[in-house]
């Protein structure tokens, strides 16, 4: 839960994961190209749909993920600044109230 505090390494987990994510088409030629060196099978298909699913899905998930905990925390301090005009202008009303008596 502490991760969840730490925006900088957020914003770096996102990007990389964008990159991943980018650069998966490259990572499947580079996977058809040497399969025989650490599997048995040929997975990594010219449509990429076994990285796709194997690799790119996840990812995309916790980007999604990492998005909606950004929106969460950005509702939590629009309503935090909210409260705080509020009472900042309630203040100011008093105040503005105690000196017209």
């Amino acid at each position: 839960m502490a991760l969840l505090r730490c925006s900088n390494f957020q914003i770096l987990v996102f990007f990389a994961l964008v990159a991943l994510c980018y650069n998966s088409e490259r990572l499947n030629e580079l996977g058809a190209k040497h399969w025989h060196h650490f599997s048995h099978e040929q997975y990594f298909d010219s449509s990429g749909f076994f990285i796709s699913i194997v690799f790119s899905s996840p990812i995309i998930i916790n980007c999604a993920v990492l998005l909606i905990l950004w929106l969460y925390e950005s509702y939590l301090m629009m309503k935090k600044i909210a409260v705080h005009k509020k009472s900042a202008l309630s203040k100011k009303n008093q105040s503005s109230n105690k000196k017209n008596l």
